[in-house]
C-alpha cells in the first residue's frame, strides 16, 4: 500500500478507504511468530529529510595496481598516464570529453583493494544513510578518463541496473590536481563534496544512489581526472529484496490482527496497544486542562517525521481494522523527602541543588489526553488506565515482565527538554520540616496510540458496554514508589489512583 500523501483525508476516518492497489493478501503461514514492536522499530531510524549521496576520504588506502594493456598505472596518476589510457588502453568514447574502459580491459592486481574499496563504501555509505548492512555484493564496471575539457564539468552515470542495484561507488583516484569538486542534486536536495583534500595520496570513494537526477565532477581546465565505477548490489540473484517501509508496517499490522484473531499471545504479541511517541509535541501545557472539546487534529501535525511516520501506518492500520487515536500526555515526578530538625534559633535555608528524586519517595503523575485525529476528544477511563500504567512503568524504568512486549517506540521522554527543579520545605512538629522536590520532570509529549478498533474487539458484558458509553472524566493518576532507605510517609497512596 502506498503511502499516503495528504493526511487531512484521516479526519474523517471512518469513511477513509485505503487503496489496495497493486496488494496481494499475505499467506498465512507467513503471519506467525511475527515480532511486531521489532518490525515497526524501523519507523525510529526514519529520516525524512534524507541526503542523496555520501563521500569517504579512503586515508592509508593501498594502491590498487590498475593494470590495462600489460602496463601498472602508479599512484598518484600523471599527465602521462592519462595520456597511455587513452592511446593504448582501448577506450570508447562516452561523450563530454570522457572515455570508459570496460572491466574486461582493466584488471586490479592488489588483492587488498577489494578489501579496501569495500570497507571504503560502507563508511560513504553512512555518510548516504544507507544501511551497510545491506552490501552483499561489489560489482566493477570500469574505468573512466575525463579529459580537461571547457567548463569542466563531467556527468556520472548513476543509472538503474536492477532491482537488486543498492548504490553507486565513484572511486576517484589519485592524481595531481588542483581543483575538483562532486555534486549531486535530486528534488530539492544537494550534496557537494571536495576532491582537492588528499588529492594526491587518498582516494576519494562517492556513493550515489541510483536514478538521482544530476551527478557531477567539476575539475579546472588543463587537468585530467580518472575514476573507477563500482555498483553495489543488495546480493545475489536469488536473495530476497529488503522490504520497503510501507511493506514492514503492512506486515506488522496483519502479522498482529492474525495472531490476535487466533488468540496468540507472547512477547512479540503486543496485547492492546503500541504507543508511537511523536518527535513534537501538539498541544500546550495549559491546554491539557482545560475542558475543550477538540485539539489538534491530523493537520496540525507539522514535524516532517512524524507526517512520514503517519502516511505509512494509517492506510495499513484502517486496512486491517486497527485505530489510531492521537494522546497528549503531561507527566510530572515528584519525590517526597523525610525531613530534619532545624535548630530554635536559625531559619532553615535548604538549596535544592542538594537533593535529587532518588532520596525520597516518588510519585509519577500521568495526564493524558485522547482525540480522535479529527481533533475531538475521546474518553475513555479504562484506555487511561491502561496508557497511565504503561507510560509510568517506562517513565520509572520498571523491566518487563515475562511474556510482556514494549509496546512504546521512538520513546525519548528520558531525554526531551526538562524543567528545573523546585523545592518546597513544609513546617511540621518539633521543629521538624518536610520536603518536597518537584524535579524537571514535566515532560509534555505527543503520540500515536494504535489498537484494534471497536469493530473487531471481542464482545463486552451490558455493564461494560454501558460504562463506555457513559465515560467518565480522565483522572489524574499517581503512583509511589520508595527511595532507598527514605521513610514513605504517603505509604498508603502506593499504586492506589486518586
Amino acid at each position: 500500500m502506498e503511502p499516503l500523501r495528504d493526511l487531512a483525508v484521516l479526519k474523517k476516518w471512518n469513511a477513509y478507504v485505503p487503496s489496495t492497489n497493486g496488494y496481494t493478501s499475505a499467506p498465512l503461514g507467513s503471519l506467525s511468530d511475527m515480532d511486531i514492536p521489532a518490525l515497526l522499530g524501523c519507523l525510529e531510524r526514519l529520516k525524512p529529510n534524507g541526503t542523496i549521496a555520501g563521500a569517504h576520504v579512503l586515508t592509508g588506502a593501498p594502491s590498487p595496481g590498475i593494470s590495462v594493456n600489460n602496463k601498472t598505472l602508479p599512484m598518484p596518476m600523471s599527465d602521462s598516464d592519462f595520456k597511455f589510457l587513452l592511446e593504448f588502453g582501448d577506450a570508447t568514447a562516452t561523450g563530454g570529453g570522457a572515455y570508459m574502459l570496460s572491466r574486461n580491459k582493466v584488471r586490479i592486481t592488489n588483492t587488498s583493494w577489494a578489501r579496501a574499496v569495500k570497507e571504503g563504501s560502507k563508511e560513504a555509505m553512512g555518510h548516504a544513510g544507507m544501511d551497510s548492512e545491506l552490501l552483499k555484493k561489489i560489482k566493477l564496471v570500469g574505468l573512466t578518463v575525463v579529459e580537461p575539457q571547457v567548463g569542466g564539468v563531467h556527468s556520472l552515470d548513476t543509472r538503474l541496473e536492477s532491482e537488486k542495484h543498492l548504490a553507486t561507488v565513484f572511486v576517484v583516484l589519485p592524481s595531481h590536481r588542483s581543483s575538483a569538486t562532486f555534486e549531486a542534486r535530486h528534488g530539492g536536495l544537494e550534496v557537494i563534496h571536495d576532491l582537492t583534500t588528499s588529492a594526491l595520496f587518498a582516494p576519494h570513494l562517492i556513493v550515489c544512489y541510483p536514478g538521482v537526477e544530476s551527478a557531477t565532477l567539476a575539475t579546472v581546465q588543463d587537468e585530467h581526472v580518472a575514476y573507477l565505477t563500482y555498483q553495489l548490489y543488495f546480493g545475489d540473484d536469488a536473495d530476497p529484496l529488503p522490504p520497503l517501509l510501507a511493506d514492514l508496517s503492512l506486515a506488522a499490522f496483519a502479522g498482529w490482527a492474525h495472531a490476535l484473531s487466533m488468540g496468540s499471545s507472547g512477547g512479540g504479541i503486543p496485547k492492546g496497544h503500541i504507543i508511537y511517541q511523536l518527535d513534537a509535541a501538539y498541544i500546550k501545557k495549559g491546554s491539557l486542562f482545560s475542558k475543550k472539546k477538540s485539539f489538534a487534529d491530523v493537520t496540525s501535525i507539522t514535524n516532517a517525521k512524524d507526517r512520514l511516520i503517519l502516511s505509512h501506518l494509517a492506510p495499513a492500520a484502517k486496512h486491517f481494522k486497527f485505530r489510531i487515536l492521537l494522546g497528549h500526555a503531561f507527566i510530572t515526578q515528584r519525590s517526597y523527602i523525610g525531613g530534619g530538625y532545624d535548630g530554635e534559633d536559625s531559619e532553615p535555608d535548604y538549596d535544592v541543588n542538594d537533593y535529587g528524586l532518588d532520596d525520597g519517595s516518588v510519585e509519577t503523575e500521568v495526564n493524558w489526553i485522547f482525540t480522535g485525529l479529527d481533533g475531538k476528544v475521546v474518553k475513555n477511563e479504562a484506555l487511561d488506565t491502561e496508557l497511565y500504567d504503561t507510560l509510568t512503568a517506562r517513565v520509572e524504568e520498571q523491566d518487563l515482565k515475562d511474556g510482556e512486549t514494549n509496546s512504546i517506540l521512538n520513546y525519548h521522554v528520558d531525554t526531551d527538554k526538562l524543567d528545573g527543579k523546585d523545592l518546597e520545605a513544609e513546617p511540621e512538629r518539633f521543629g521538624r520540616t518536610s520536603l518536597t522536590l518537584t524535579h524537571g520532570r514535566h515532560s509534555l509529549s505527543s503520540a500515536l496510540h494504535l489498537a484494534l478498533s471497536s469493530e473487531r474487539t471481542r464482545r463486552r458484558d451490558p455493564e461494560e458496554r454501558a460504562s463506555r458509553n457513559n465515560p467518565l472524566p480522565l483522572p489524574n493518576l499517581k503512583r509511589q514508589r520508595d527511595g532507598p532507605g527514605v521513610p514513605n510517609p504517603r505509604a498508603h497512596l502506593r499504586r492506589r489512583r486518586l
